[in-house]
């Protein structure tokens, strides 16, 4: 037993508590000192209660430097390195040119809009379509270096308003709903900005007209002008007995049996003439086909 010097026996010290500092980091390439020391893993023989300095550094990370009280026997501590702020710029491309961009709430404009960042940043990009009743498209990004654009896809409400002529003609569409106002006035609704409609215009003694037009702006104007068509001639075919003088609304044909070509559709005076006597008649000829006309003067 050791003495003192007068005052009885001294006791030894404990032998100090050890602790192990046991360190992960991301991204694993990163090199890691504890107080000065390169460290790879578990850092052994420390003790227990001190504190630490601990430095984990990597290229395009933020240095990360703390002091780490040792208050346990088995320390354990992640790390995680934050990238580096980095500026950065990024185009939002809207599909619609006259749709409205936001960033964080900031509005920017219309169509394609810049803003800049810092690599790594959330931002949350908003697109308002144009037009009543659009809705917008929100996403959050975070900002890369291998992102340079956005494109964002909208649906933007379209109607297409068309004039007709004739007045009398009717319009139907293959896509929304056609609606007539008036005479010569119709609209197509239900449809968006991008799309291609097929319409198909009808009207007795016109062409069919049918065609395809493509929506650029949220209020569209289009004309259709149908063309007449050419009906085919008829033919009145005459005949007497014994025989007559013809003539056709009253320009002279010559005499019987002859037929008559090349006729408009519709009402026509035939008159047969023998001597003193006459006969008038009227006959209504239809477009391609041929009607008989005559008379007997012998009875």
């Amino acid at each position: 037993m050791l003495l003192g010097q007068g005052r009885g026996p001294v006791k030894p010290d404990p032998a100090k508590a050890t602790a192990t500092l046991r360190l992960t980091v991301d991204p694993p390439t990163a090199k890691i000192t504890v107080d000065g020391e390169p460290s790879t893993g578990d850092v052994t023989g420390l003790t227990r209660g001190a504190t630490v300095k601990v430095v984990a550094v990597a290229p395009d990370y933020v240095r990360y430097e703390e002091l780490i009280k040792l208050d346990e026997a088995d320390k354990i501590l992640s790390i995680k390195l934050d990238k580096e702020g980095k500026p950065h710029q990024v185009v939002v491309r809207p599909s619609d040119p006259d749709a409205t961009v936001y960033v964080n709430g900031e509005r920017l404009g219309k169509g394609s809009q810049s803003f800049s960042g810092m690599v790594g940043d959330e931002v949350v990009v908003k697109v308002q379509p144009a037009g009543d009743g659009a809705k917008a498209v929100v996403k959050s990004i975070v900002l890369s270096e291998d992102q340079a654009i956005v494109d964002v896809s909208v649906t933007t409400p379209a109607v297409l308003t068309i004039t007709v002529t004739p007045m009398s003609a009717a319009l139907s569409s293959d896509l929304g709903s056609a609606t007539k106002h008036e005479q010569g006035l119709w609209s197509v609704s239900g449809l968006e900005v991008g799309q291609t409609v097929g319409l198909t215009t009808k009207a007795s003694g016109f062409r069919t007209d049918k065609r395809r037009v493509e929506l650029t702006e949220t209020n569209q104007t289009h004309t259709i002008k149908l063309d007449k068509v050419a009906l085919p001639k008829g033919k009145i075919r005459v005949w007497a007995k014994p025989w007559a003088q013809i003539s056709v609304d009253g320009r002279a044909q010559g005499t019987t049996p002859r037929t008559i070509d090349n006729l408009k559709g519709g009402p026509h005076t035939v008159v047969l003439t023998r001597g003193s006597q006459k006969i008038t008649k009227r006959v209504q000829v239809r477009p391609g086909k041929t009607i008989k006309v005559g008379h007997d003067f012998t009875k």
